[in-house]
C-alpha cells in the first residue's frame, strides 16, 4: 500500500502500528497523523525526502512528556509489520509492505 493511500485511509483517526525499529527491536504504538488544527502539531517543518516515512505522534508518549515534540515518530514504511485503523488491518505481516509515494 502506498503512503498516500495509508494516509487517506487513516485520516484523522487513531491507529495502532507494529514496526521494526532501526536497531531491530519491535515497537507497538498508538498513533495519530499530523492535523494542522491540533495544538500539539503546531510549528516545525519536515525537511528532505520523507516519502518512505509515516510521520505520526505516539499518543501514549504524548501523555507522559511535557514537550510534545518528544512524542513524534517516523515509521519506515518498509518496516511496518501491522497497521490497524478502526479494526481494519491495512498492513499485515507477511504481505508486501507499504511503499513510498
Amino acid at each position: 500500500m502506498k503512503k498516500v493511500d495509508l494516509k487517506n485511509k487513516i485520516g484523522t483517526e487513531f491507529f495502532s502500528a507494529i514496526f521494526t525499529k532501526k536497531n531491530g527491536e519491535e515497537r507497538t504504538i498508538l498513533g495519530k497523523l499530523h492535523v494542522k488544527d491540533e495544538k500539539f502539531f503546531a510549528g516545525g517543518e519536515l525537511k528532505g525526502d520523507r516519502d518512505h516515512l509515516l510521520e505520526c505522534i505516539d499518543v501514549n508518549v504524548l501523555k507522559k512528556v511535557d514537550d510534545p515534540k518528544h512524542a513524534w515518530r517516523s515509521i519506515q514504511l518498509n518496516n511496518l509489520i501491522s497497521l490497524k485503523v478502526k479494526g481494519e488491518e491495512l498492513v499485515k505481516k507477511g504481505e508486501s509492505n507499504a511503499i513510498a509515494a
